[in-house]
């Protein structure tokens, strides 16, 4: 693993280019996790989201089987260290594109409720489609984007990623930059 840029605070961004080294970060971002936050996992299909809330669930002490939420929209898991709430809305973009524009207001008053116990580790795949009244719900709420980019030059290993951690909020600028602390940083 190396990084490519050491400024804490606001963004950081590492390499991760093997399984081991993903398995590595979700055990590092579990450790950072002291209480609930919500994460913002951003990336093509295929690009890591679910393998690092896998990695990061594994690392919490979770018993069941992660799997992603793409056909149920939420998982949860509850043995673990922390509750762990999976959303997916890949499928929210493509009923989108078929019926016009949804919105998501039940599932936000859920998200509200689960959000507000601050006990909850809430991850979240395809984020820009989370939207309520035409708007993206994450605007304004204090949470972690993770971007997730394959590495997709000759000499790369098909498991390398680029991986842009984000703070939004302060609470996720402290949570960075325990990250960073973990990581040794």
């Amino acid at each position: 693993m190396s990084i490519e840029n050491q400024e804490v605070g606001e963004s950081l961004q590492i390499v991760v280019r093997t399984r081991e080294e993903t398995a590595s970060l979700g055990r590092d971002l579990a450790l950072a996790f002291e209480s609930g936050a919500i994460v913002a996992l951003r990336g093509n299909l295929g690009a890591g989201k679910t393998t690092l809330v896998q990695a990061v669930g594994k690392a919490l002490g979770i018993k069941e089987v992660i799997a992603s939420p793409t056909f149920t929209m939420m998982n949860e898991y509850h043995s673990g260290r922390l509750p762990v709430y999976h959303f997916d809305f890949y499928r929210v973009m493509e009923m989108c594109e078929r019926e016009g524009e949804l919105s998501l207001d039940l599932i936000a008053s859920e998200f509200d409720e689960i959000s507000e116990s601050r006990r909850a580790l809430v991850f979240i795949e395809w984020p820009q489609y989370f939207l309520v009244d035409g708007s993206n719900y994450l605007n304004g709420i204090d949470h972690l984007e993770i971007q997730l980019r394959p590495d997709n030059s000759e000499k790369a290993d098909e498991e390398c990623r680029f991986v842009t951690m984000s703070a939004v909020g302060a609470t996720s600028i402290q949570l960075l930059n325990d990250i960073c602390r973990a990581r040794k940083f």
